[in-house]
């Protein structure tokens, strides 16, 4: 660093005009070079990504059994099972009314399977509320 210090020192005040110039020069085009890569980074896909991927306010719930208006359903995030069955129209008076868990809170693409008081309970693996599983109460 010493030497460094002392070739500059050795130079006349010209020379020393002319590095701080360089310098300066080629600092600008580093942020020039920066500035650009900022622009070509920024640029987005092609396809919008709103148009590409469809995004739903809500969850999708298939209500079948026994209820008034088997079908499909969609909620809010958040709904809990006794919303699905409010919007199938209820349950049916043969439906097992006492096995079911009306606080559960339901998944998107859940099937929501209401069945007459003498069908037993199926099982579904290991979590009878996981996404996509079919949960019969009776």
């Amino acid at each position: 660093m010493r030497a460094l210090v002392e070739k500059y020192n050795s130079l006349n005040e010209t020379q020393k005009k002319r590095g701080l110039i360089a310098i300066l020069m080629v600092l600008a085009l580093i942020g020039v070079w920066l500035s650009g890569q900022d622009e070509a980074e920024s640029v987005g896909p092609l396809i919008p990504i709103e148009s590409s991927v469809p995004v739903s306010p809500g969850i999708f719930v298939h209500v079948v059994g026994e209820v008034a208006l088997p079908g499909l359903y969609q909620l809010p995030v958040g709904s809990r099972a006794s919303d699905a069955i409010d919007r199938a129209g209820g349950l049916s008076s043969e439906a097992a009314q006492e096995s079911i868990n009306l606080a559960r809170i339901l998944s998107d693409g859940e099937q929501l399977a209401e069945a007459a008081s003498k069908t037993p309970i199926a099982a579904c693996g290991k979590n009878p509320g996981h996404k996509g599983c079919a949960l019969w109460i009776g």
